[in-house]
Formats: structure tokens, C-alpha cells, sequence
């Protein structure tokens, strides 16, 4: 597992249509925040993404969607195409004693639409949405083997970094 950092980077193009209906996002090419009430909308295509991002994984259900797509604290995002949801990513904000980080999970863009720029536009709206919030920084992980999603979050500012990352599981 690959750990990397992105520090603030205000250089970043806000995407300006993240309030949009699910009905406006039938318009091509969309970045838009996927709140509860749309959750049982597009739970088939987060199934269908989260499959191919950890295959094997335990199965997403659908009180966990909502219950992430409530919380004041997450803000995921869809890139959507055609009305299709083709791609996500999640922004996890952490309020510390002393500032408040961000950590970037669940990024995916289905297999049929990557290489055409979902990937890099979920990524720079989240970023812009993490330092519109004042976060100080942005945490990721990413697995060796994604080799594209490595590289594009190195081209987007993100330091590899020297750590080891420890789980502990229940």
C-alpha cells in the first residue's frame, strides 16, 4: 500500500457545478456531490465500481452508503456521463486537536471510461473542495499495483511518503 500526501495546492480549477439534480447530471461529463436522498439511485453503479476497485472486498450496503452520504464529514463525489455514474471519490474530513486533514478514499472511474479524464476531474474537485474548507493537507492510500491512479496523483501534487500504515481489525 502506497501512502501518499497532497499539501494545499491553490492553483487548482474550481469545477463550479458540484449543486446539481440528478436529473441535470444527464448532461455530459459531470463532477457532482451524491447526497443520501440520490443514494438508492445510484447504488448499482457504486456496486459496479466498488467491485472493480477491490474485488474480493465485503459487499457495499446500503445503510453504509447512507449512512456516509449523511454524515457532515464526507462529501463523496460522482463523475457522471450520459446520466451514468462512471466514477467516484470521497473526501473523509478529520478534525485534530490542533487542524483539520483530509484523507481521499474510494477512488475509482469504471474500466470502460478510464483515460478520458474523470479520474483527474474528481480529484482536482476535491481538492479545491478539501482547501476551500481549510484543510492542511489531503491523505491517500493507493495500492502499488494501480500503476495510472499512482502516477496521475503524483502529477497532481501528492508526495509519496516514508511511513508505514498500520490497520488493527475488529
Amino acid at each position: 500500500m502506497v501512502e501518499l500526501l497532497h499539501i494545499r495546492h491553490s492553483n487548482l480549477p474550481l469545477i463550479p457545478y458540484l449543486q446539481m439534480s440528478l436529473e441535470e447530471s444527464v448532461m455530459p461529463n459531470r463532477i457532482k456531490q451524491i447526497t443520501a436522498s440520490q443514494a438508492a439511485d445510484v447504488m448499482p453503479d457504486l456496486v459496479r465500481l466498488f467491485n472493480q476497485l477491490s474485488p474480493g472486498a465485503a459487499p457495499l450496503k446500503s445503510e453504509q452508503v447512507k449512512l456516509s452520504l449523511q454524515s457532515s464529514n464526507v462529501i463523496v463525489l460522482g463523475a457522471f456521463t450520459d446520466g451514468k455514474l462512471v466514477g467516484t471519490a470521497t473526501l473523509v474530513l478529520a478534525p485534530l486537536l490542533n487542524k483539520t486533514i483530509g484523507f481521499i478514499e474510494s477512488v475509482v472511474v469504471d474500466e470502460a471510461y478510464r483515460g478520458q479524464g474523470f479520474g483527474v476531474r474528481l480529484m482536482r474537485t476535491i481538492l479545491e473542495l478539501a482547501e476551500q474548507r481549510g484543510l492542511s493537507a489531503c491523505n491517500l492510500t493507493s495500492s502499488p499495483h494501480r500503476t495510472k491512479a499512482n502516477e496521475l496523483y503524483q502529477e497532481l501534487g501528492f508526495i509519496l511518503r516514508e511511513t508505514n500504515v498500520y490497520r488493527y481489525r475488529f
